[in-house]
């Protein structure tokens, strides 16, 4: 297999699989009786995400040019209307409706877990794009033994995880709840500010201050979806159950350290009483 080609599918799958495993692990044994989701619907719109992803990248790499124009002396010239017009505006909504589409699938819309669907949906989509960003940019600039580069790249991909993931969420909340075309603006609003937020980085030609800006502002927003909205999209007897078994396996838990302290404060005893 192809070095490269390995290295990069580590960078965009590996954030993305992190971010359906953290999403999904409470929803699952042992945290409820069974499972609030069908694994094999979360690896179906997983693997849909990935060739949606694989478009979407193909459609966003024909936009640059229409903000990014190269000039008769060799420079680029960039124009910050037209990139918020066409890459934040018209690509955010491209994104959101694509999710909000294959999300009201019959065999989805309606499903009081179709927010699981989400996250597996938004992950597959930023998994094959990460793949496919970071294999044109090592190929055109090189880098692959470049910690910072890669680094980068890495972050870019988590973000990138994150915010799609958050917007599947959001979008398989508003089908579970039949909510129509009113759900696509809670998807469109995060995708409009992660696409904001993308300008210094095309402005400057500098990865890392669109990264400084974006990293703490995506791990807000997911933050908001895995705390609040997930939660409070599911049945009540659910939400109950899920606290429940929580403060279990955490009275579980401090039972397991004080047993631990006692052991060791027996140990020491014995060990003096032997001195």
């Amino acid at each position: 297999m192809d070095t490269l080609l390995f290295l990069v599918s580590v960078i965009g799958f590996s954030p993305a699989l992190g971010v359906v495993w953290y999403s999904l692990r409470k929803y699952d044994h042992p945290y409820v009786k069974g499972t609030c989701f069908d694994d094999r619907r979360v690896f179906f719109l997983l693997a849909i995400g990935m060739v949606a992803g694989t478009i979407l990248l193909m459609m966003e790499r024909l936009v640059y040019p229409l903000f990014k124009v190269p000039m008769d002396d060799g420079t680029v010239y960039f124009s910050p209307l037209w990139f918020v017009v066409f890459y934040v505006v018209a690509l955010g909504l491209v994104h959101t409706l694509t999710k909000y589409v294959i999300l009201n699938f019959p065999s989805i819309q309606g499903r009081i877990d179709s927010q699981f669907y989400g996250v597996s949906l938004g992950a597959g989509i930023s998994a094959t794009w990460i793949v496919g960003f970071s294999y044109i940019q090592l190929t055109v600039q090189g880098g692959s033994n470049d910690i910072a580069i890669l680094t980068s790249l890495i972050l870019l991909s988590l973000n990138t995880a994150l915010i799609h993931a958050s917007v599947g969420a959001v979008l398989g909340v508003s089908t579970a709840n039949n909510e129509g075309m009113r759900g696509i603006i809670g998807g469109l609003v995060p995708h409009l500010i992660f696409g904001m937020m993308m300008l210094p980085w095309f402005y400057y030609d500098v990865i890392w201050y669109t990264l400084l800006l974006a990293t703490p502002i995506t791990i807000v927003i997911y933050r908001e979806v895995y705390l609040n909205i997930i939660p409070k999209s599911l049945p009540e007897e659910i939400q109950h159950e899920i606290m429940e078994n929580k403060a279990k396996a955490l009275k579980a838990k401090e039972a397991k350290a004080e047993a631990k302290v006692e052991t060791e404060a027996e140990a020491e005893t014995e060990l003096e009483e032997t001195e």
